[in-house]
């Protein structure tokens, strides 16, 4: 017969639990540490990754708006102040002949040349021009009937791309002067005037220069310019 003590060191001995050890402990610690860190760090890549989807996103929704911004065109500012008038030179009394704001005197001085170097062509408004490196060529003068919205409209057609035009101030800064380069003239405009002054001192006037005497004719028209404006104020 079995006595019961036996039986109850039996039964001790399977029901008794096992302990883990320090070591097993720390390990399965570190795991769980491990496990949660890479939770947290694949969590934050996705969100990071969200983040940078949905900021390209609006990027590109801004896109256009900047692209339009930039393609839309500068308008000229309207309330831009009204240069000096000049009524004289542009709407004399009666009209005006069509040559009557400059004369030979007035253009020896202008262009510090001795009377003689200047001849007017009798009935017209040319002048036969000696400048100072001994050859002679023709300046026309005369004045362009316009309206004034024309005027405005012709100052902003010289900004020209194409680079045949040149767009310019007198020394005032009163009127504006644009340059066809090829044709050789200037076209003299005040945005508050009708009317326009042309001063043509190329193309066929110039036929008998050499191209090193031509650009001496540019820069004697843009003198006459000048002193035909100050004449005027």
């Amino acid at each position: 017969m079995i006595t019961p003590a036996p039986v109850a060191r039996m039964v001790a001995t399977r029901v008794k639990p096992r302990m883990m050890s320090r070591t097993s402990f720390a390990c399965l610690l570190g795991g769980l540490a491990a496990f949660s860190l890479a939770c947290d760090k694949g969590g934050t890549e996705a969100e990071t990754g969200k983040a940078a989807e949905a900021k390209a996103g609006d990027d590109a929704k801004s896109e256009p708006a900047a692209e339009a911004k930039a393609d839309a065109p500068v308008k000229p500012a309207d309330d831009a102040p009204m240069p000096e008038p000049l009524p004289k030179l542009f709407e004399p009394a009666g009209g005006g002949d069509k040559c009557d704001f400059i004369d030979a005197a007035a253009i020896a001085k202008a262009l510090e040349l001795d009377a003689s170097k200047v001849s007017p062509i009798e009935g017209t408004c040319l002048f036969d021009i000696t400048l100072a490196d001994g050859a002679t060529s023709s300046f026309n003068f005369s004045r362009a009937t316009l309206a004034r919205e024309q005027v405005a409209e012709q100052i902003a057609q010289c900004s020209d791309p194409s680079g045949l035009l040149e767009a310019s101030k007198d020394a005032s800064g009163i009127v504006d002067i644009c340059r066809h380069k090829p044709q050789g003239y200037l076209m003299l405009r005040h945005r508050a005037h009708p009317n326009a002054i042309k001063i043509t001192y190329g193309g066929m006037l110039t036929r008998k220069l050499t191209p090193e005497q031509k650009p001496a004719r540019a820069a004697a028209a843009a003198k006459l310019a000048d002193a035909i404006v100050a004449a005027h104020r």
